[in-house]
């Protein structure tokens, strides 16, 4: 958590200026866990990535090796 959030715009040595987020960082967020109650319903999980058909790696394993 940032106090006093603001933003200011700076330069160094005379280049162009941009925007810097500035404020009081000595209160800091913290991770704690939370506990999850027994029967609690859950979103099903989603993959972070699209499977790829092995064709395509073979396809591209081929190409390097030809490259």
């Amino acid at each position: 958590m940032v106090r006093d959030a603001a933003i200011e715009e700076v330069s160094e040595d005379g280049g162009a200026s941009y925007p810097v987020i500035t404020g009081d960082y000595g209160v800091a967020a913290r991770w704690e866990p939370a506990p999850i109650r027994p029967g609690t319903p859950l979103s099903p999980p989603s993959p972070l990535f699209a499977k790829l058909d092995p064709g395509v790696a073979d396809e591209e394993l081929a190409r390097l090796e030809h490259g």
